[in-house]
Protein backbone atom coordinates (compact mmCIF):
# COMPACT_ATOMS: atom_id res chain seq x y z
CA UNK A 1 0.00 0.00 0.00
CA UNK A 2 1.53 3.33 -0.82
CA UNK A 3 1.41 6.51 1.59
CA UNK A 4 -1.64 7.81 1.43
CA UNK A 5 -3.72 5.18 0.11
CA UNK A 6 -6.65 3.69 2.46
CA UNK A 7 -7.23 0.56 3.14
CA UNK A 8 -10.97 -0.26 1.40
CA UNK A 9 -11.35 -3.58 2.75
CA UNK A 10 -11.92 -5.16 5.98
CA UNK A 11 -11.36 -9.07 7.49
CA UNK A 12 -13.62 -10.85 9.56
CA UNK A 13 -12.49 -12.68 12.26
CA UNK A 14 -12.13 -16.16 10.53
CA UNK A 15 -10.98 -14.50 7.38
CA UNK A 16 -8.32 -13.23 9.59
CA UNK A 17 -7.18 -16.39 11.52
CA UNK A 18 -8.12 -17.79 8.24
CA UNK A 19 -4.85 -16.22 6.86
CA UNK A 20 -2.55 -16.39 9.85
CA UNK A 21 -3.03 -20.19 9.59
CA UNK A 22 -2.03 -20.21 5.87
CA UNK A 23 1.31 -18.05 6.37
CA UNK A 24 2.08 -20.41 9.70
CA UNK A 25 1.80 -23.35 7.30
CA UNK A 26 3.54 -21.80 4.35
CA UNK A 27 6.50 -20.76 6.62
CA UNK A 28 6.27 -24.12 8.65
CA UNK A 29 6.34 -25.81 4.67
CA UNK A 30 8.10 -23.44 2.47
CA UNK A 31 10.23 -21.16 4.63
CA UNK A 32 10.43 -17.33 5.49
CA UNK A 33 10.93 -15.87 1.83
CA UNK A 34 7.70 -18.02 0.55
CA UNK A 35 5.54 -16.91 3.91
CA UNK A 36 6.47 -13.06 2.86
CA UNK A 37 5.38 -14.29 -0.63
CA UNK A 38 2.23 -15.32 0.16
CA UNK A 39 1.56 -12.28 2.57
CA UNK A 40 2.04 -9.97 0.00
CA UNK A 41 -0.17 -11.71 -2.42
CA UNK A 42 -2.70 -11.69 0.03
CA UNK A 43 -2.59 -8.13 0.52
CA UNK A 44 -2.39 -7.48 -3.20
CA UNK A 45 -5.83 -9.98 -3.64
CA UNK A 46 -7.71 -7.86 -0.86
CA UNK A 47 -6.71 -4.05 -1.92
CA UNK A 48 -7.94 -5.60 -5.85
CA UNK A 49 -11.28 -6.65 -4.14
CA UNK A 50 -11.32 -3.70 -2.51
CA UNK A 51 -10.94 -1.52 -4.91
CA UNK A 52 -12.59 -3.10 -7.93
CA UNK A 53 -15.44 -5.95 -6.15
CA UNK A 54 -16.54 -6.82 -9.47
CA UNK A 55 -13.12 -7.46 -11.13
CA UNK A 56 -13.35 -9.89 -13.88
CA UNK A 57 -10.74 -11.81 -12.12
CA UNK A 58 -13.51 -12.39 -9.26
CA UNK A 59 -16.37 -14.45 -10.19
CA UNK A 60 -20.18 -13.87 -8.50
CA UNK A 61 -20.71 -16.87 -6.12
CA UNK A 62 -24.03 -16.30 -5.57
CA UNK A 63 -24.70 -19.89 -4.57
CA UNK A 64 -23.35 -19.04 -1.70
CA UNK A 65 -25.55 -16.38 -0.61
CA UNK A 66 -26.50 -12.88 -1.58
CA UNK A 67 -23.73 -10.61 -2.90
CA UNK A 68 -20.80 -13.03 -2.11
CA UNK A 69 -17.83 -12.99 -4.69
CA UNK A 70 -14.54 -14.89 -4.72
CA UNK A 71 -11.01 -14.28 -6.13
CA UNK A 72 -8.68 -16.81 -6.75
CA UNK A 73 -5.09 -15.95 -5.75
CA UNK A 74 -3.48 -17.74 -8.65
CA UNK A 75 -5.58 -14.76 -10.62
CA UNK A 76 -3.71 -12.25 -9.04
CA UNK A 77 -0.38 -13.38 -9.02
CA UNK A 78 -0.93 -13.99 -12.97
CA UNK A 79 0.20 -17.55 -13.06
CA UNK A 80 -1.23 -21.15 -12.36
CA UNK A 81 0.14 -23.04 -8.84
CA UNK A 82 1.29 -20.10 -7.23
CA UNK A 83 -1.43 -21.22 -4.20
CA UNK A 84 -4.45 -22.86 -3.91
CA UNK A 85 -6.67 -20.51 -2.09
CA UNK A 86 -9.72 -17.95 -2.90
CA UNK A 87 -10.91 -14.76 -1.02
CA UNK A 88 -14.29 -15.10 -0.64
CA UNK A 89 -15.75 -11.73 0.03
CA UNK A 90 -18.89 -9.58 -0.16
CA UNK A 91 -19.39 -5.69 -1.06
CA UNK A 92 -19.31 -3.49 2.03
CA UNK A 93 -22.80 -2.24 3.25
CA UNK A 94 -21.30 1.42 3.77
CA UNK A 95 -19.54 1.04 0.02
CA UNK A 96 -16.48 1.63 1.73
CA UNK A 97 -15.19 -1.66 -0.21
CA UNK A 98 -15.49 -5.27 0.71
CA UNK A 99 -15.34 -7.51 3.69
CA UNK A 100 -13.35 -10.72 3.12
CA UNK A 101 -15.21 -13.50 4.95
CA UNK A 102 -12.85 -16.05 4.19
CA UNK A 103 -9.53 -17.09 2.75
CA UNK A 104 -10.26 -21.02 1.85
CA UNK A 105 -8.15 -23.86 -0.21
CA UNK A 106 -10.12 -24.25 -3.37
CA UNK A 107 -11.04 -27.92 -2.27
CA UNK A 108 -12.88 -26.52 1.14
CA UNK A 109 -16.33 -27.36 1.46
CA UNK A 110 -17.23 -23.41 1.14
CA UNK A 111 -20.61 -23.59 2.06
CA UNK A 112 -20.26 -25.17 5.56
CA UNK A 113 -17.37 -22.60 5.97
CA UNK A 114 -19.11 -19.28 4.70
CA UNK A 115 -22.67 -20.78 6.25
CA UNK A 116 -21.09 -20.08 10.08
CA UNK A 117 -20.70 -16.38 8.52
CA UNK A 118 -24.03 -15.73 8.62
CA UNK A 119 -24.36 -15.19 4.63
Amino acid sequence: MTPGQRRRYRLTPEAANDIRTLLRTTATRFGALQRRNAAALIEWAAMLAGQTPDTSASRDRMELGPGVRSLHLDSVAGRRGATAHLLYYVAAPDGAGVIILRVLPHRMDKRAHLHDEGV
